[in-house]
């Protein structure tokens, strides 16, 4: 098992063992079972993220699974249904709570003294480690989008995900983008036919534009208020809003 599988996997325990309950409070209004639904895609959609950030601020894991748990009894005693959509992006205050509760923990006489440095100076470097969640949702969003492509494609729909494997792959391994020729060269091999320069440059402008489209659609599912504005403010946190705005304005994306 790879270390982020693990991770992935400490932070399920944790989540399980406290039992959370979305909301914290049982009602006649959400069944036990939404409430279940509800918690373990709360933290399927953020757990990652926000141990990430906790231990970026901690630097150290011990004080980070603490912080976590923390957290997750604020989640379970329904502490966050103050948040209001409207006022700002859910992803922003979360880490507003989650700086709070790492300063609570720190600011415990004994924990300041065993990391050995003032708790406002552990947090201070807050920038770095907003850094660490955004890159963590922006891998998570980015992840669970290229897992809907890969299914569609395992299917036998279309080979967007191969293409935008590629094109992602590219500019890491050789230094330039994908061309054309590229892509009829991929689809060669994939299909045992080679498409025409032009078919090959809409077959990549087709699968940037799934990727988009799936980007947007995961983006929305981070959200109690999948407003288009608020989920611009989150794709623009995680720098993906560069690859869904061409889909949302409709452009053809032919000469990228």
């Amino acid at each position: 098992m790879d270390k982020e599988s693990e991770e992935q996997d400490h932070l399920s325990r944790i989540v399980t063992e406290l039992s959370l309950v979305r909301a914290g409070q049982r009602s006649v209004d959400h069944p036990e079972t939404e409430l279940l639904r509800k918690r373990e895609q709360f933290f399927r959609r953020y757990r990652w993220a926000i141990h990430r950030y906790l231990g970026s601020l901690l630097r150290s894991d011990t004080l980070a699974d603490e912080a976590f748990q923390q957290f997750a009894l604020l989640y379970l005693e329904g502490r966050l249904a103050g948040y209001d959509p409207n006022r700002v992006p859910f992803h922003v205050y979360l880490k507003t709570v989650l700086r709070n509760e790492a300063l609570r923990l720190l600011r415990r006489g004994q924990k300041s003294v065993e990391l050995g440095s003032d708790a406002e100076a552990v947090v201070d470097d807050y920038d770095s480690a907003a850094n660490r969640f955004d890159e963590a949702l922006r891998e998570q969003l980015v992840a669970r989008a290229m897992q809907v492509l890969n299914q569609e494609e395992q299917r036998g729909e279309h080979h967007d995900h191969s293409i935008v494997r590629l094109l992602s792959e590219l500019p890491r391994t050789l230094g330039r983008k994908a061309s054309a020729t590229d892509v009829a060269d991929l689809l060669a091999r994939l299909t045992g036919e080679r498409p025409q320069p032009e078919a090959a440059r809409r077959r990549r402008s087709r699968a940037k534009r799934r990727l988009g489209d799936q980007l947007y659609q995961t983006a929305c599912t981070f959200l109690d208020n999948p407003a288009p504005e608020r989920v611009e403010e989150l794709l623009r946190d995680v720098n993906l809003w560069q690859y869904v705005r061409p889909v949302t304005r409709g452009d053809a994306l032919e000469n990228d």
